[in-house]
């Protein structure tokens, strides 16, 4: 039986951060805070950690804190934003 920590470490953070938007420099390995409204590349993702760093706010975690961070995002975009955003298990 597949658990919910199997499903955490299958997952990379930064396809995650793709898929919620976020704009990713892949070679410093960094993205744009695109749900607090960031301009700049001041979130660090590692994938082989499979956890991420927000170096303007201090916030970070993995894939759950990284979702929970990001649900505002989703709650503010609406309905048509969050089908462009949901996370799809299909390949």
């Amino acid at each position: 039986m597949i658990g919910l920590d199997d499903i955490l470490t299958a997952i990379q953070i930064s396809r995650i951060a793709e898929v919620h938007g976020v704009k990713l420099n892949r070679t410093r390995r960094r993205g744009v805070a695109v749900w607090r409204g960031g301009k700049n590349f001041s979130v660090a993702f590692n994938d082989d950690k499979n956890v991420y760093h927000d170096f303007v706010t201090g916030e970070g975690g993995g894939v759950v804190s990284f979702v929970t961070a990001t649900s505002v995002l989703r709650q503010e975009a609406g309905p048509a934003m969050a089908r462009q955003l949901r996370w799809r298990t299909t390949p």
